[in-house]
């Protein structure tokens, strides 16, 4: 009868490693197809189930050492990677894109239709503002025809005695005049003349037309005008009147009346004629210009 000896030289399985007293038998990491059927006695039947066995664990991938690496599976039996849904990509960016398109063209749109309605509102407005400024003119000068028509037939002022050169000249006759000083007794022959009625006189207060006729040299009334055009507050021309060139001063007549003076000279005297607003009466004032008659 072996003593424990026996452990060591193989005859009994060693109480560390089981495995190591069967050198023909299964060790670890051995492929199962590779089982040793050496030192064991076959039974009958055995190499049929062992081999089933193998089949069925060669099916099941366990063909391969068991050393902690993953069995090699059948290739057939590997799941192929699910493809890209690119159908569902370019679904995702149309939508994106028609919805991009979509917003542009609202936005466009309401654009657009503000612009429109302002362009719409804008040429109402132009509409009825052109339509109220036609209106507004058309009124003027259907006003302006009337106040012309109103003046005919013009009057003629004849008032200046023959001393003073007897002087005469068409007036609108809704014009009135006023004379303060007549010249009966010599001195200064004055005449005013405006629409309806003459109102106070004074240096500030604009009159459609003075006249007068002063027993002073011509060419030193002209000084006192010829000093405001080198001043700048008048202009200086010349007109024909009654046949005879006469000097005719615009600008500054007094302080804030814009008017026209014409001065020109009657026998040994000065006579001079004057409106007091020339965008009111300059029509008037060269009428009444184009009109004088005199003896020189």
């Amino acid at each position: 009868m072996n003593n424990g000896n026996n452990g060591a030289n193989g005859a009994y399985p060693n109480p560390i490693n089981p495995y190591q007293g069967y050198p023909n038998q299964f060790q670890p990491g051995q492929p199962v197809n590779q089982l040793p059927n050496q030192g064991m006695p076959q039974q009958p039947g055995m190499n049929n189930q062992i081999g089933m066995m193998q089949n069925q664990m060669g099916q099941m991938g366990f063909n391969q050492p068991m050393n902690g690496q993953m069995p090699n599976q059948n290739p057939q039996n590997k799941q192929k990677a699910p493809k890209k849904d690119n159908n569902g990509l370019g679904k995702t960016v149309g939508l994106i894109v028609a919805t991009a398109f979509a917003i542009i063209f609202a936005t466009l749109s309401g654009y657009l239709f503000i612009q429109w309605n302002n362009a719409l509102t804008d040429v109402e407005g132009q509409i009825e503002f052109a339509t109220a400024e036609a209106l507004t003119k058309q009124k003027e000068e259907l006003q302006a025809e009337f106040d012309e028509e109103y003046k005919k037939p013009y009057l003629t002022f004849d008032d200046a005695p023959s001393d003073y050169g007897f002087l005469t000249f068409e007036f609108p006759k809704n014009w009135s005049s006023y004379i303060p000083k007549d010249g009966a007794t010599g001195g200064e022959f004055a005449a005013y003349l405006n629409p309806d009625y003459v109102g106070a006189i004074t240096t500030s207060t604009p009159l459609a037309l003075r006249v007068s006729i002063v027993e002073k040299d011509t060419e030193t009334v002209k000084k006192t005008y010829a000093s405001k055009v080198k001043s700048g507050k008048m202009t200086a021309s010349t007109r024909v009147v009654n046949g005879a060139t006469v000097d005719i001063y615009t600008g500054e007549v007094a302080s804030k009346l814009q008017g026209i003076v014409c001065v020109f000279k009657i026998r040994d005297k000065t006579a001079i004629i004057q409106t007091d607003a020339s965008g009111t009466y300059s029509n008037d004032f060269y009428h009444v210009l184009d009109t004088i008659k005199f003896n020189a």
